[in-house]
């Protein structure tokens, strides 16, 4: 029996807080937040495009987590990889089966977005890094990284 590759990868903005659970005494934790992918369509009849946004929950274990929530709030853009899952549940207030799918997110980058210099005077209060050029780049959070995430301060750009 052959297996199947379950890899997503996306950019994406959060469309809620990172809520982080358990993790104190030994304890493993998990972050837990929801995100929109914009797919760009073409207008049926037009030559115009439009975003069409997709949701998704997303999870993120561990000390990776911890530091995602840190680093990201509602409206902040990141790039993520992991793989698609599905929870089964039953809803206690009905008894009906409700299920989901989630991403479960393996790694995390940082994703920096060109502002012009209205938009940095202003500050976006995303609590994005600024991004002097006109390029958008990643910072890779992986693995060597994860037993000493840096601080704010000592973010490089």
């Amino acid at each position: 029996m052959g297996h199947d590759i379950n890899k997503y990868f996306c950019t994406a903005r959060l469309v809620q807080d990172c809520k982080v659970f358990g993790g104190g005494q030994g304890g493993m934790a998990v972050t837990k937040s929801r995100i929109v992918v914009n797919e760009a369509r073409k207008k049926k009849d037009s030559n115009e495009w439009e975003d069409v946004p997709q949701f998704f929950n997303i999870t993120i274990w561990g000390q990776r987590g911890e530091a995602f929530a840190r680093f990201h709030k509602k409206g902040s853009r990141c790039a993520l990889e992991g793989r698609l899952r599905r929870d089964e549940w039953t809803d206690k207030k009905t008894g009906e089966k409700r299920n989901d799918v989630y991403l479960s997110v393996d790694n995390w980058s940082f994703v920096l977005e060109h502002r012009t210099k209205d938009e940095k005077a202003r500050g976006s209060g995303d609590g994005q890094p600024d991004a002097d050029s006109g390029e958008s780049g990643t910072v890779d959070w992986n693995e060597q990284d994860q037993d000493s995430p840096m601080a704010v301060d000592d973010t490089p750009f």
